[in-house]
């Protein structure tokens, strides 16, 4: 059985899940909460693939480069034979870039941008 998780990301870091410590995923994300952000325009974020995340590969991208994106929207979903994860915005901004590897993802690998707008 695949279990789903959501990966919520900011300026700071990942935002603690409850679904991720019960998986024991607890080193993935730090105790920070936070807001929804605004960016400057042509201020950007990277997100970067978790450093616990081996052997995910990207499953489905809900936005292509271009597009607006905003809080709580889902931008991709990731997932090894375990778990499928999902990667929800905090940003109102443009995605400038997305991984369009179909290779498994290794940790720190970039994974999407968003550009304020």
């Amino acid at each position: 059985m695949i279990e789903k998780i959501r990966i919520l990301f900011g300026k700071d870091g990942f935002r603690k899940n409850d679904l991720l410590l019960n998986i024991g995923l607890k080193g993935l994300v730090n105790d920070k909460v936070l807001n929804t952000v605004r960016l400057k325009k042509g201020e950007e974020i990277v997100v970067v693939v978790p450093e616990n995340f081996n052997g995910f590969k990207v499953k489905k991208w809900n936005f292509e480069e271009g597009n607006i994106v905003d809080y709580s929207d889902i931008i991709c979903e990731v997932e090894n034979e375990k778990y499928v994860a999902e990667f929800e915005s905090f940003y109102l901004g443009e995605i400038s870039f997305k991984n369009k590897t179909e290779k498994p993802l290794k940790p720190e690998e970039v994974l999407f941008k968003i550009k304020g707008i």
